[in-house]
Order: C-alpha cells, then sequence, then structure tokens
C-alpha cells in the first residue's frame, strides 16, 4: 500500500465516525406537540408531518386540525443551517425585529421520536417550549 493510500484510508475511517449532518429520516412519521403535561397524541389533539427539501434549503410543515383529519395547512420555513440534531430556521417575509416570529428559530432532535421547538436566540421567554412526539410511524 502506497503511503497516500492508507493515509486516504485513515481519513475515510476518520470521517465514516464524526456525523455529517441532520438525517431527515429523524423528521418521518406523524407528530403530536404538547406545551403542558398533555398527552401530545391524542385524538384531539393538531397533528403535522415534516418534510426537510433534499438540498436541505426549505422545511415544510403540514398541519392537520386533528388526528385523522384531512383539512391541513402548508408552512414552508427557509432553512439556514443544519447540524446533527437541529434544524434552524427561519419564518419566510418575517425579518423585522418587532415581529413576534422574526429571528432564528429550531427545531432539536432531544432523542428518537422526540423534538423541541424553540427560538434559538430567545427561547427562555416561551417557557415552556412546545415538545413533539411521534404520534405514527
Amino acid at each position: 500500500m502506497r503511503p497516500t493510500t492508507s493515509f486516504a484510508a485513515v481519513l475515510l475511517a476518520f470521517h465514516a465516525g464524526v456525523a455529517s449532518g441532520f438525517d431527515p429520516g429523524d423528521l418521518r412519521g406523524t407528530w403530536g406537540e404538547s406545551k403542558l403535561s398533555q398527552y401530545a397524541c391524542s385524538p384531539s389533539s393538531r397533528r403535522q408531518k415534516f418534510e426537510l427539501s433534499a438540498d436541505a434549503r426549505t422545511l415544510t410543515v403540514t398541519l392537520f386540525s386533528k388526528a385523522g383529519s384531512r383539512r391541513s395547512e402548508e408552512l414552508v420555513f427557509d432553512v439556514l443551517r443544519t447540524d446533527e440534531h437541529s434544524i434552524y430556521f427561519r419564518f419566510p417575509g418575517q425579518h423585522v425585529p418587532p415581529d413576534p416570529l422574526s429571528g432564528e428559530w429550531a427545531i432539536s432532535m432531544l432523542g428518537p421520536g422526540v423534538y423541541r421547538w424553540h427560538m434559538t436566540s430567545a427561547h427562555e421567554s416561551l417557557q415552556p417550549a412546545p415538545i413533539g412526539v411521534r404520534c405514527e410511524p
């Protein structure tokens, strides 16, 4: 083996052990949210689905009125960046500081099937931050 080949093999092995970014598969399924100690997946809870675009530039959230409802609304967010466990985004057109939706938001995966939705710059003022739970695969 030539020295450059073995160095390349070491680099590839090292890179394979380093997280390469957010896994869109973590968003699969139908989700429910709760701000308090209410059950997030109850039949009366609003449900949602997430889809991160292939280029990771937009996040589409489809909101369903109630579990099993066919009525829905789509929101499309501008993704600013991702890391191993979070997606950082902005509400389109909400860039003026006095607007309560302006600023950087994040969905942070807390573990398999659980996330926290919060404003990254001022999430402490939004207590309690909504917690999302995967209700259906």
